[in-house]
């Protein structure tokens, strides 16, 4: 198993910053940068916009990262087999829905900056208990 490291102190933070991650089953994108394509050419760190927030809009499958409420990038992204409604199990095949951190990276996955987000919440935690579940976790950002 891989260590986790604090994203804090990683190079991805220099790109990243602090982010939030919200994940909305909404029906669609929102802005127009949902429907430009992804930019092909890579930029350097020194010239990649410090990002705040990543949306992602699950119904559409697009991804956005925000630097305040402006777009800097979209992505096309894959998401669980079953990602409609909220995740209340491991193995359920959702996607979670709501606000959440990017707590930490693995910087030995053999996926680009494998971003872990802070699921299980406690509410989620909660709320798989009372059902007698196990909520599940290790979900990741990757790409």
């Amino acid at each position: 198993m891989s260590q986790a490291t604090p994203i804090r102190n990683s190079i991805a933070a220099r790109a990243l910053a602090v982010l939030a991650v919200l994940l909305i089953a909404g029906l669609g994108a929102r802005g127009a940068a949902a429907n430009e394509p992804a930019q092909a050419a890579q930029p350097s760190m020194s010239e990649r916009p410090t990002v705040d927030m990543i949306l992602v809009y699950k119904g559409e499958r697009v991804m956005h990262l925000m630097q305040g409420n402006k777009v800097v990038r979209t992505f096309q992204v894959a998401l669980g087999p079953q990602p409609q409604g909220h995740k209340q199990r491991e193995g359920d095949g959702r996607t979670p829905e709501g606000g959440y951190l990017i707590d930490w990276r693995n910087p030995n996955s053999s996926f680009h900056l494998s971003l872990h987000i802070s699921y299980p919440r406690h509410q989620d935690r909660r709320s798989a208990m009372e059902a007698g579940l196990d909520p599940g976790g290790a979900i990741m950002i990757h790409g």
